[in-house]
């Protein structure tokens, strides 16, 4: 029965951390300790699973395939699958009970970002079988995108009761943002340069159009001004008998022209 019992490992550590802390309640009361070094000594005591991890069987092969993300690049906020292929080679059956995974930095694997619920199974591979298990974990959304060392393990233990584990997957994967979000961030970003855009055409042809109107305006009355100042003689320095001459002999060519005119039609 391929199965996966996710409740069976968080309820077995969840009993355990009770248990201790019931037991170091006694101790505290019975040698006098306060409940902050009673509380100090459980957390220097408590070892995780991934920190000191078991050898693997000489006898077991193992592969991977991650069915969703391919490419290793996680999609922030979704849950992450990995499907793993355990081969016994061994002469006995094999216990798979769990599979842990955790997240790290990429310039320091023994700096642990984010550790992953324990999974388990408690299936039995008999010798030379193969079996598959999926795992599932879910990288924090508030992690930074970017590239992590991701590190997959299965632990598993023969009839004696001696346990072994096996990394099948450590390597890198990247955490990308869901592409929903980088689309709305880009066609905001893509509104926001068009807005811009027209801002700045607006602004200049406006800009434009004003001064082409000012420049109008002056060039009008400049005209305006030398039109007026050729049309409009001022004949007031000329004396009035040079006047009364001039009007003389216009009056006189007057009549002599219409002299000549009557003697032509004649």
């Amino acid at each position: 029965k391929n199965s996966v019992s996710v409740g069976t490992w968080q309820i077995f550590l969840s009993r355990m951390v009770k248990y201790l802390f019931l037991l170091a309640f006694v101790l505290s009361t019975v040698h006098g300790q306060s409940e902050e070094e009673v509380v100090k000594d459980l957390a220097l005591a408590y070892v995780h699973p991934l920190t000191d991890l078991p050898p693997p069987h000489p006898k077991v092969s193992t592969s991977y395939i991650y069915p969703e993300f391919p490419d290793k690049k996680f999609v922030s906020g979704e849950v992450v699958k990995v499907l793993l292929g355990f081969h016994n080679g061994a002469d006995e059956p094999l216990n798979v009970t769990t599979i842990m995974a955790s997240l790290n930095a990429p310039h320091d694997f023994s700096l642990h970002i984010q550790n992953f619920t324990g999974i388990g199974y408690n299936r039995v591979v008999l010798p030379t079988q193969q079996a598959s298990f999926m795992y599932m974990f879910g990288p924090d959304p508030n992690l930074d995108p970017r590239e992590y060392l991701v590190a997959v393990t299965v632990f598993y233990s023969d009839l004696s009761n001696k346990n072994y584990s096996s990394t099948f997957f450590n390597g890198t994967a990247e955490l990308v943002e869901p592409s929903s979000n980088v689309d709305t961030r880009t066609f905001f970003v893509y509104c926001l340069l068009s807005a811009a855009g027209i801002l700045v055409v607006y602004v200049a042809n406006k800009a434009f159009l004003s001064v082409k109107k000012n420049a109008g305006r002056k060039a009008s009355k400049m005209e305006r001004g030398t039109s007026d100042g050729q049309d409009a003689v001022n004949n007031d320095w000329i004396p009035d008998h040079v006047k009364l001459v001039e009007q003389k002999q216009k009056e006189s060519f007057r009549k002599r022209q219409m002299g000549s005119d009557s003697n032509l039609s004649s």
